[in-house]
């Protein structure tokens, strides 16, 4: 298989894939998350620490201690993707139980929760549904489990009707309504070209693909 099997099939979209990569292929970067606390580089002995179950009322969740002990929902999909990649699966099964008993009425995760579990950010974020979406897919192949799919399609589908322009643009929630506000980061192709394998839908290899990798090509810096 080749690099660039994931990049798009269009040749003027792949000609800019090409170069971007091209770009950092070799770079060495450090690159931690907003949400990273900076203890962790500076003292060798500070560690992410594990899920909890404090707060998650008998599930688990993972902590942000830099903003009172929160939870975001980037930080639980983040740790159901290292879960399944572990073969956890019951620190994964306390993740996802955590996530869904905090999904809005659109079926996506409230992005901003107390240490206690009240919802203090309203509205999902799209980047940490499409992880946990995929941390689903990867879950019903690691553990040979049709829950866990029917889940994954559940999540799939509610991005697409909640979190996606008609254009096929990314929205950055499911509470932005029409916008012409997108963050290019959270464009995942590889992620959507399994999206639309699972579910049979088409948009996710045709006009979102297309869509926002037009949005790419065209960011400046």
């Amino acid at each position: 298989m080749t690099y660039d099997r994931y990049f798009s099939s269009d040749p003027k979209q792949r000609s800019f894939a090409r170069d971007l990569y091209a770009q950092v292929a070799g770079a060495k970067l450090v690159c931690p998350h907003g949400h990273v606390d900076p203890r962790l580089f500076a003292d060798p002995a500070y560690t992410f620490g594990s899920p909890t179950g404090a707060g998650a009322a008998g599930n688990l969740r993972v902590v942000r201690t830099t903003d009172n002990n929160e939870t975001v929902s980037e930080g639980i999909g983040y740790g159901m993707l290292a879960a399944v990649y572990m073969a956890d699966r019951p620190t994964f099964d306390g993740l996802w139980s955590y996530a869904k008993s905090h999904l809005d009425t659109k079926g996506l995760m409230n992005w901003q929760l107390s240490a206690t579990g009240t919802v203090i950010g309203q509205g999902s974020a799209t980047d940490a549904d499409e992880d946990i979406a995929w941390a689903l897919v990867m879950a019903s192949n690691q553990w040979s489990s049709a829950a866990y799919l029917a889940d994954a399609r559940a999540m799939i589908t509610a991005l697409l009707t909640s979190s996606v322009a008609d254009d096929g643009m990314l929205k950055p929630g499911d509470s932005w309504g029409p916008t012409n506000v997108t963050f290019p980061d959270y464009f995942s192709p590889a992620y959507f070209r399994v999206f639309g394998a699972v579910t049979g839908n088409a948009r996710w290899t045709g006009d979102i693909l297309d869509r926002n990798y037009i949005i790419l090509a065209n960011v400046t810096g």
